[in-house]
């Protein structure tokens, strides 16, 4: 589920400078959702709301991500310790299982981050 806050500055009566985009990933075991009946082949999906137990999830995030993400009460949106190098600089896996993204709306839309590449990958492109 994602959702969207563009909370206001209560204090000068202005809109905010960001908004807080709401990622609820809802994560749950797939070992739980799946029951092999015992007198046919079949599976059976159980997705009831009752069995239904709270996880978090671990999720790879580029730097960008990892710097915007807020802390959210029930998830522990933390980093492992381990990342992986890439294109776009090092993707970390962090744990949580719903996180909240503050994005600044100063100035157009970009598709490109703020940094340059890391000097290893230059070579290659």
């Amino acid at each position: 589920e994602i959702r969207y806050e563009f909370p206001s500055n209560a204090m000068q009566g202005e809109e905010s400078s960001y908004a807080l985009i709401h990622f609820d990933w809802r994560p749950r075991s797939m070992k739980e959702d799946t029951v092999m009946s015992k007198e046919s082949d079949e599976i059976q999906m159980s997705l009831g709301p009752e069995r239904v137990m709270e996880k978090e999830m671990l999720a790879y995030a580029l730097p960008h991500h990892t710097d915007s993400i807020q802390q959210v009460v029930g998830s522990s949106n933390s980093k492992t310790g381990h990342c992986s190098e890439g294109l776009h600089g090092q993707a970390c896996l962090l744990r949580g299982g719903e996180w909240v993204m503050k994005e600044y709306l100063d100035g157009p839309p970009s598709f490109v981050a703020p940094r340059p590449p890391h000097h290893s990958i230059i070579p290659s492109l």
